[in-house]
C-alpha cells in the first residue's frame, strides 16, 4: 500500500539527510578502517523498552552478557568489511513489515522469520544483526541497541557498533554505515556497554550541521511543493 502524503515527505527528508551524511562519512575516513567519529554521551540509568524486556523474557539466553569487564573493540578492516556486509545482507534479505501486519501488535520485537516472505520492522533488523555479528565473534559489549527518534518524532531502533575509533550506526534504512553524529536523529536511549542488560541515556540530538542544513532545505522545498499542489 502506497505512503500516506505527510509520510512520503518525512521519508524524502530522511533519505536526502542521510545521503548527505554519507557523503561526509566517505570523505573523512583518512587511513582508518571506517570515517571519523566519536563516542556517543551516555547518562543515567533508564528503563529498557517493553519490547526489549519482553523479548528477553522469551529469549532470556540472548540478552544475558557472560563477557568480563568491558573495554574497547579494536575495528580492524576485516572486521569494518564484516560489519558493512553484514548491514547490507540483513537489509536486503528482510522485506520491511509492521508489528502490525505480522503479529498483530503495536510491538513485538523478535527475530524476522526465516525463508520467502520474511518481513520485520526496525528492532527485527538490529536483533538479526547483532546475533549474526556475535556469532562471528564480536563481543555483545561492542553491540549495543539503541533507540531514537525519527523527524516525524516516530521511535526507531538501531544497532550501534562501539568501538575503539568511537561508536558506528547500522540502520535498517541505509546500506552505509554511519557515524553516530552524522545521523538524522535524536537520540534517546541505548544498552550500556558496561551491562548490556541495562540501558542508558543519551544526550544531544547528533545531527552534524551539514546534515541539519540539508534536511531544513528539503523542508522548505517540501512546504513550497505543498502550497503549490505538488
Amino acid at each position: 500500500m502506497p505512503l500516506p502524503a505527510d509520510k512520503r515527505y518525512y521519508r524524502m527528508r530522511q533519505a536526502a539527510a542521510l545521503f548527505c551524511a554519507a557523503i561526509l562519512a566517505a570523505c573523512a575516513g583518512g587511513d582508518k578502517p571506517g570515517p571519523a567519529t566519536s563516542a556517543m554521551v551516555t547518562g543515567e540509568i533508564t528503563p529498557a523498552p517493553y519490547g526489549y524486556v519482553s523479548f528477553c523474557v522469551r529469549n532470556p539466553a540472548d540478552c544475558l552478557s557472560k563477557e568480563g569487564p568491558a573495554s574497547q573493540f579494536a575495528l580492524t578492516r576485516n572486521k569494518w568489511a564484516e560489519l558493512n556486509a553484514v548491514n547490507k545482507a540483513v537489509n536486503a534479505s528482510v522485506e520491511p513489515r509492521t508489528d502490525a501486519e505480522l503479529y498483530r501488535s503495536y510491538e513485538f520485537w523478535t527475530y524476522p522469520s526465516p525463508g520467502p516472505g520474511a518481513g520485520g520492522d526496525c528492532e527485527d533488523y538490529v536483533l538479526l544483526k547483532r546475533k549474526i555479528l556475535i556469532e562471528k565473534g564480536w563481543p555483545a559489549r561492542a553491540l549495543l541497541i539503541s533507540v531514537a527518534l525519527e523527524d516525524d518524532g516516530r521511535a526507531h531502533a538501531l544497532l550501534v557498533a562501539a568501538t575503539e575509533q568511537g561508536d558506528y550506526v547500522l540502520d535498517n534504512q541505509t546500506d552505509v554505515i554511519l557515524p553516530w553524529a552524522q545521523t538524522p536523529y535524536q537520540w534517546q536511549k541505548r544498552q550500556s556497554a558496561a551491562d548490556p542488560a541495562s540501558w542508558v541515556s543519551l544526550h544531544g540530538d547528533a545531527v552534524s550541521q551539514s546534515a541539519t542544513a540539508a534536511t531544513r532545505r528539503m523542508t522548505r522545498r517540501g512546504r513550497t511543493q505543498r502550497r503549490q499542489g505538488g
